[in-house]
């Protein structure tokens, strides 16, 4: 196992197994999706330091990418800012804008993954990506989150197996994955 597969492996095991504590506390499983984002950027910072001889674009935009989705956490929110403040740019739409601008730069990182890449991905594919990312910024299709990671992560694992970036996208599956579980359950 290479480091960042361990990560996304043992991040997940501790997320399942905070839930599954919380179950077994209080009956009612829960993960700690507000630190997903943390944990995320926490996931991409150590896999660049790793390798940071064969740093690509696309691993700087989704860096940047997971900053933008950062801005919009709401733990990050609520200790920085004040609710007034909250309330203000709330009214203003700039949580909407640092999403929407995240999930720009989460296209931009597949595209250059695709641009940069030495195998042929299909035009459908790329449309179909784009399409799911701006679907997932409807609420009815929020489940499309899941989409929007796995389509890289299928990619490169018939293309490109031996790929180590792929684990950051593995991440963010399984984070997304239990994201929308809360999500729906919710609903």
């Amino acid at each position: 196992m290479i480091r960042a597969q361990k990560f996304v492996f043992l991040t997940v095991l501790t997320f399942l197994m905070y839930g599954f504590g919380l179950f077994l506390d209080v009956d009612f499983f829960i993960v700690p999706f507000p630190l997903f984002d943390f944990v995320l950027l926490w996931g991409i910072g150590r896999y660049l330091l790793e390798y940071y001889k064969s740093i690509q674009s696309y691993h700087v935009l989704f860096l940047i990418a997971v900053i933008f989705t950062l801005l919009t956490n709401q733990v990050l929110i609520s200790s920085v800012l004040s609710n007034a403040q909250i309330a203000n740019y709330s009214n203003i739409g700039i949580f909407d804008i640092s999403r929407c601008i995240a999930l720009i730069f989460y296209v931009l990182s597949f595209l250059m993954l695709v641009r940069n890449s030495d195998f042929y991905v299909p035009w459908y594919l790329t449309l179909l990506y784009v399409i799911l990312s701006i679907g997932s910024l409807f609420g009815s299709l929020f489940w499309a989150l899941l989409l929007i990671s796995l389509i890289p992560i299928i990619i490169l694992e018939v293309k490109a197996p031996k790929a180590t970036f792929k684990w950051m996208w593995y991440l963010k599956l399984a984070l997304d994955f239990m994201t929308v579980l809360m999500l729906s359950y919710t609903k």
